[in-house]
């Protein structure tokens, strides 16, 4: 065995020995009873969820799977019952201050974003622990579900297997607001389906304009809004069409993914008769006054070269003349 893999070996059995002999991490008391400030609502949670995917995924895995990385300790998974009996307090600080493989993201992540991940894992638990609050788990959005004007599903909709996830807008005329709901039919009846990510956009020549903000997901009612803002242009009556729809990575488990419904909500565009203006691509007797008076003066200018150039060929011919007769 060459140096190198000894040394190599050495290190391993470090990390593997120092890994067993943490044992039990214990939190403060002070920061164990610590409460979440920042409210459960379904933008936290899903705001909670993006920067799980981004900071937290590659190590613990994908939630409820049990997949994390093959440390030791192995990561836990955080919907299980063994990190869900952590208080809000207890995450927060092993989240800030991390340990051996656990990195600290005190100084990566603002405060109010570890709160963002905390609410995330607590809506993958049914319920919350006595021993962290009394609370339920999902204490966002407990408010009734929004009147809407008119709910426009997809016309295929009724063709799909029932209990089968759907998607359906509706909007509230006087305000320009856009709701965006998923539901399932289950014995004839309309259910309500919280925490999927639904994108509200508006549809544009080269991108979509997304109108709701990046990772909002429905809240217990099945709702996620959008308000429509009153100087988008649109075509001449004023029509523009709103989309709503599911990121592709979720779009397996609906029947309908996407729905657009057209809307006269938009400035309408006045159009304009080019040939009216004076302009570079208009007739010739539209042609714009600069250019106009540009190849009237080089036109002028070539002239007055020639008559310049003949009157020295004039004066040439009379000396030879001249000289001639002499």
């Amino acid at each position: 065995m060459s140096r190198k893999q000894v040394f190599f070996t050495f290190l391993l059995s470090g990390f593997v020995v120092f890994g067993y002999s943490q044992g039990a991490w214990v939190v403060p008391a002070a920061d164990k009873a610590k409460k979440n400030p920042v409210a459960s609502t379904a933008e936290s949670i899903g705001k909670g969820k993006n920067l799980y995917n981004t900071h937290c995924k590659s190590c613990h895995g994908d939630p409820g799977k049990n997949n994390g990385l093959p440390l030791n300790p192995k990561p836990t998974d955080p919907a299980s019952e063994q990190y869900q009996k952590n208080t809000d307090g207890e995450i927060f600080y092993k989240i800030t201050n991390g340990r051996g493989a656990m990195p600290a993201f005190k100084a990566t992540l603002p405060e109010q974003d570890r709160w963002h991940i905390i609410n995330f894992v607590r809506s993958l638990s049914k319920k919350k622990v006595a021993e962290n609050t009394s609370e339920p788990a999902n204490q966002a959005d407990t408010a009734q579900a929004p009147m809407i004007a008119t709910e426009t599903p997809s016309a295929q909709d009724t063709l799909m297997a029932e209990g089968k996830l759907r998607l359906a807008l509706g909007f509230e005329e006087d305000s320009k607001t856009i709701y965006a709901r998923a539901f399932r039919v289950k014995g004839g009846k309309t259910v309500p389906v919280s925490m999927v990510p639904v994108e509200i956009a508006v549809k544009r020549y080269f991108r979509d304009l997304r109108l709701s903000e990046a990772g909002t997901v429905t809240d217990e009612n099945g709702y996620v809004s959008a308000i429509f803002p009153d100087d988008l242009p649109a075509d001449t009556a004023g029509q523009v069409v709103i989309i709503a729809r599911i990121p592709e990575a979720e779009q397996e488990q609906f029947s309908v993914a996407q729905v657009e419904v057209t809307k006269s909500w938009g400035v309408k565009l006045i159009p304009q008769n080019m040939k009216e203006a004076r302009s570079l691509w208009n007739d010739n007797h539209k042609l714009p006054l600069w250019l106009l008076f540009s190849y009237l003066g080089a036109v002028a200018g070539v002239l007055v070269t020639f008559a310049y150039i003949l009157s020295l060929i004039f004066k040439i011919y009379k000396i030879g003349k001249s000289s001639m007769n002499a």
